[in-house]
């Protein structure tokens, strides 16, 4: 580490007025500091860092036995801009889904690995360098609900778990064949299509692989909602298509919160009454009322929240960074984990704000006859 000769530096400010004079100390100040910092990490490294190497891993990653062409020995610790930036952003991934040590192999105690894990990643964030493989990865499908193995099953470390960041599941085709969007009853009669439809296979594979609702997925799911509303929602139609007795928008107004209580479980907030009212006139205008309503009520049908599960959360986030769910999704959650219709007891307890604390939560319980084994 070269650390700047002050008395040097003030014999040449004598050419320097007062202000480069300053600028000139405060930069010999910050790399005098940035030394000091590079200390004290390599002291981290070779106190905490080299001896877990050497207990876990160089017996099958040091020069002489170098498997899967990698050798640790030799490493640099200078992550960041360093020749081994990326041999460190493996080991940080290895290390923190316990992929190494394998499992034949000792294997390091928590408060070890979470010293690595932490140590790695804090130099990779410095780096400020897109693609940090842990963030990415703990956001794919396969990764959204995951918990450290020894978090969940060991004794508690008095930690909190940090969840996942904000995500939406798409329903599964059993779920949406029991929701009013796809009701399956109808199936037979009216040529109702499977567009959910899951890869082969069974177990947590839903979960796991990735679902778009592509273009001839959303033609399925237009082509089902097109024949399930005259059946559904036919005193909607007839509302909308005659000549109501009142103001138009009235009518409008009692049609749209109808729907929305009845698929979505919510009323629609005052910018979606708005936008639905326009909506209609635009289509009436061009098409007739009979077409607009059946328009209507569709996109009311196709709305996200009828083919998705949120899991965003609502009010204010604690110290941790943790925002609870709302109570519709925790009700949401805890009936598709068990079955394939939303519960009615979890629904109405949510509707009812009874499910606005842990003790609630656990109070909740939906019948032993609807828990699907």
């Amino acid at each position: 580490m070269r650390v700047f000769n002050f008395l040097e530096l003030s014999s040449q400010c004598v050419f320097m007025n007062q202000r480069s004079f300053e600028t000139s100390v405060w930069l010999s100040l910050v790399f005098l500091i940035s030394g000091v910092l590079a200390v004290a990490d390599d002291s981290t490294f070779e106190k905490e860092i080299v001896p877990f190497f050497g207990r876990y891993c160089l017996d099958c990653h040091d020069d002489s036995a170098t498997e899967g062409n990698l050798s640790l020995e030799q490493i640099d610790p200078k992550v960041g801009g360093g020749p081994d930036f990326e041999t460190w952003r493996i080991i940080l991934e290895r290390a923190k889904f316990h992929d190494m040590p394998p499992e034949d192999a000792d294997q390091p105690a928590a408060f070890e690995r979470k010293a690595l894990v932490n140590w790695i990643r804090g130099k990779l964030l410095e780096t400020q360098q897109p693609g940090f493989p842990i963030e990415d990865k703990l956001k794919l499908p396969a990764f959204g609900n995951y918990v450290d193995h020894a978090a969940l099953f060991s004794e508690s470390t008095g930690q909190p778990v940090i969840p996942g960041p904000p995500r939406i599941w798409r329903l599964r085709q059993k779920i949406y064949g029991n929701l009013p969007v796809g009701d399956q009853r109808l199936r037979g009669s009216h040529s109702l299509t499977d567009p959910l439809v899951l890869s082969d296979g069974a177990g947590f594979r839903d979960y796991a692989a990735r679902y778009f609702i592509d273009e001839p997925t959303t033609e399925m799911l237009l082509s089902n909602a097109e024949k399930i509303v005259p059946v559904r929602s036919r005193f909607a139609l007839n509302l909308l298509a005659e000549k109501p007795a009142g103001p138009m928008d009235e009518t409008l107004r009692f049609v749209i919160q109808k729907t929305f209580l009845e698929l979505l479980r919510r009323k629609p907030e005052d910018d979606e009454f708005e936008r639905f009212v326009r909506f209609y006139h635009a289509v009436a205008k061009e098409n007739g009322r009979q077409i607009a309503a059946e328009r209507l009520l569709m996109a009311i049908y196709m709305r996200p929240e009828t083919l998705f599960r949120e899991e965003l959360g609502e009010g204010t986030a604690d110290k941790f960074g943790r925002v609870r769910l709302s109570q519709m999704e925790i009700a949401l959650a805890i009936s598709y984990a068990l079955g394939d219709s939303p519960d009615t007891q979890l629904i109405e307890a949510a509707g009812n704000g009874e499910l606005a604390t842990k003790a609630e939560d656990l109070r909740i319980r939906p019948p032993a006859s609807e828990i699907r084994v």
